[in-house]
């Protein structure tokens, strides 16, 4: 695969016997090949190059954040955490079907699958509660039962409902954005009319999203300084990358390299925060539209996969 990036031509390589050569240790440091993309004008405008990992150039600031981004979805705690969670919205998920399900109505499965993984990605980041599969179903259920009032939600409910499904419209709108600043010029951009009226208003997502991601970092360093010494803390990334090199760092693992021992910045931790989000939501749930579409076509499989759980 392959791509243009300004005046560069990237191919992508993912066979093993093809990266091999190309990363070993004998050939690394000669190697003509770019691990990284590398530093790119348009993406500097748009705010996140040299930044996190994706887009970093810079290899103490990439070995920086990549140490404690791998760190944070490492931990037992998070894993633990993440497996509990998503025990617990797939619940949510079945009970929205059983619903559904007694109406007699059908529904499009990636629809769900999209949703369920915008509150998983939400809440193993930050922490927080995720309302898309609540507003996904009460959207979907009220076009056939005007009287629906599934929760009896009030204003300040509703209200997080609404921050919540504008956070991820501006961080899918954001992500399209990438392609429009590496494809498009600056000139282009700034300066043809439609162009420039495109681009403001990508530019205008993206302050809506770095502010809201500060914040949630913003309020979550208040939640920890306000939380006695002695009491656990969250194990999500946000809590992660806030605590560590700190005294309630929840890492499992201390560094001891001096350029690492550092704590990270708010605008290293929101950047980590936002790859994080959008690398985790097409992925997951496409992954899971695909699986259950595979195992559908194929009964010997999903009949396997039913004997292998009932043994356990």
């Amino acid at each position: 695969m392959s791509e243009i990036l300004e005046d560069s031509r990237i191919i992508y390589v993912s066979t093993l016997d093809t990266i091999e050569p190309m990363i070993n240790s004998s050939t690394l440091k000669t190697s003509k090949f770019r691990l990284r993309y590398e530093k790119l004008d348009n993406l500097e405008e748009f705010g996140t190059s040299g930044k996190g990992v994706v887009f970093n150039y810079d290899l103490k600031s990439w070995k920086y954040n990549k140490q404690f981004f791998i760190q944070s979805i490492t931990s037992h705690g998070f894993l633990r955490e993440t497996v509990k969670e998503t025990n617990k919205l797939f619940k949510e998920l079945e009970s929205c079907w059983d619903l559904i399900g007694k109406e007699g109505l059908t529904s499009d499965f990636t629809y769900w699958t999209h949703s369920f993984t915008s509150d998983l990605i939400l809440f193993i980041t930050t922490g927080r509660k995720g309302y898309c599969m609540e507003a996904k179903f009460n959207e979907y259920y009220k076009k056939f039962n005007q009287n629906l009032d599934r929760n009896g939600n009030d204003d300040l409910h509703e209200e997080k409902i609404k921050k919540c499904l504008n956070l991820f419209h501006d961080v899918e709108s954001l992500l399209a954005g990438y392609s429009y600043f590496v494809m498009f010029p600056s000139f282009v951009r700034n300066y043809f009319p439609i162009m420039k009226s495109k681009t403001k208003s990508i530019l205008d997502c993206r302050d809506r999203v770095f502010n809201g991601m500060l914040q949630i970092i913003n309020e979550r360093r208040e939640e920890i300084e306000q939380t006695p010494l002695g009491q656990p803390l969250r194990n999500d990334m946000l809590t992660s990358f806030i605590t560590a090199n700190t005294s309630r760092d929840i890492s499992e693992i201390r560094q001891v390299e001096e350029e690492l021992m550092r704590p990270m910045t708010n605008d290293e931790i929101k950047v980590n925060l936002l790859e994080a989000i959008t690398a985790g939501l097409d992925t997951m749930a496409n992954t899971i539209a695909f699986t259950v579409y595979y195992i559908c076509q194929y009964p010997e499989v999903k009949k396997r996969r039913s004997d292998s759980r009932h043994h356990l």
